[in-house]
């Protein structure tokens, strides 16, 4: 087996927080804390937040003198702040961290790794609009293309009830030392409380954003968005290995003309370069490159409830004809390679 190259405490930070900043579930708990006297309430066993997969990072300014404690997991010093648009966050000379508000993203040039923030209901409505604009075309906003630039709260974005924040995995705690799931999220106590209260506080009500981002997210067409947040997650993927401009197969590029459709699975993506078409499930960690007429096929099923459905649709608008029972043995291969393409309301 060849051995793998070791991984150093800054990359595993940058990882982490790149994690914590899309409020990535399952990535182990990442705390950002601004507040020095929180640190020895977090290392305290009795509070049970923080073990040896746990990644703490200090904040603050270069003058500050911070003392990190001698506790389970990984405890680094950082300079700078993360809690508002226009912060910046800098481990060392490795690992430099940008805060823009989503509304401030276009106009601003990106010089490294940037999280991108819906902190008002503006923000909000105009990460919606782009996001329907992308279902119609297929072109995803150019600015969230940026290898450099993540999406932050894309599980509140997208509605997603295993958010880390839900179960504490990600916290930020102000220079106040108010304790929330992410900056900009609403409170869920203070530095010093007891950790059931906060993981209560924060089972309600999404945590990871403000009240009035999640209100005007939620007047907003969530598939939509939770299509957005899936195909900047594949084209992320896909561009590392076979760099290209990808779109999405959607709306005015559908290959089934009448069908136009929207996206009605935000799990199952289907993607073009102008060369060749590929499918992908919605993290990009499934993708299969299909000919043009197998893209049909595909389109067809994610847009249809049944095979029956699909097949005319192919028959009548597809470069090739497929019967109900080519369409079922097609979706069951696709099963037995680890890709549902069923409809979830079907």
């Amino acid at each position: 087996m060849t051995p793998q190259p070791e991984v150093s405490p800054v990359e595993q930070v940058a990882r982490r927080m790149n994690a914590w900043v899309r409020g990535d579930a399952g990535a182990g708990r990442t705390i950002v804390t601004e507040n020095p006297g929180s640190l020895a309430w977090l290392a305290d066993p009795a509070t049970g937040l923080v073990d040896d997969t746990t990644v703490v990072v200090s904040a603050g300014p270069r003058r500050q003198s911070v003392e990190l404690p001698d506790a389970p997991g990984l405890w680094v010093r950082a300079i700078g702040a993360v809690a508002a648009p226009g912060d910046d966050l800098a481990l060392g000379s490795d690992f430099y961290l940008e805060t823009l508000s989503y509304a401030e993203l276009p106009a601003q040039g990106v010089a490294g790794p940037t999280a991108v923030r819906l902190t008002t209901a503006a923000d909000a409505l105009l990460l919606a609009a782009d996001a329907s604009a992308a279902a119609e075309s297929g072109l995803l906003p150019p600015a969230l293309l940026n290898p450099s630039v993540e999406l932050a709260d894309q599980c509140a974005v997208v509605g997603d009830p295993t958010c880390g924040g839900r179960r504490l995995e990600r916290l930020a705690i102000d220079r106040d030392g108010v304790v929330r799931a992410a900056p900009g999220g609403r409170p869920l106590g203070r530095a010093g409380d007891d950790p059931a209260a906060l993981a209560a506080a924060a089972a309600g009500d999404d945590p990871c954003v403000a009240p009035e981002v999640r209100d005007a997210l939620a007047t907003v067409d969530g598939t939509a968005l939770a299509h957005l947040v899936s195909a900047l997650r594949v084209v992320r993927r896909l561009s590392r290995s076979q760099p290209s401009a990808w779109r999405v197969v959607a709306g005015d590029t559908a290959l089934l003309e009448p069908a136009r459709s929207r996206p009605v699975r935000p799990d199952r993506l289907l993607l073009t370069d102008g060369a060749g078409y590929v499918v992908s499930d919605g993290w990009g960690e499934r993708a299969f490159r299909v000919s043009r007429g197998v893209a049909e096929v595909v389109e067809a099923v994610l847009a249809t409830a049944t095979a029956d459905e699909a097949a005319a649709l192919v028959r009548a608008h597809g470069t090739a004809s497929a019967s109900a029972d080519d369409i079922e043995r097609f979706v069951e291969s696709c099963r037995a390679r680890g890709m549902d393409l069923a409809r979830a309301d079907a």
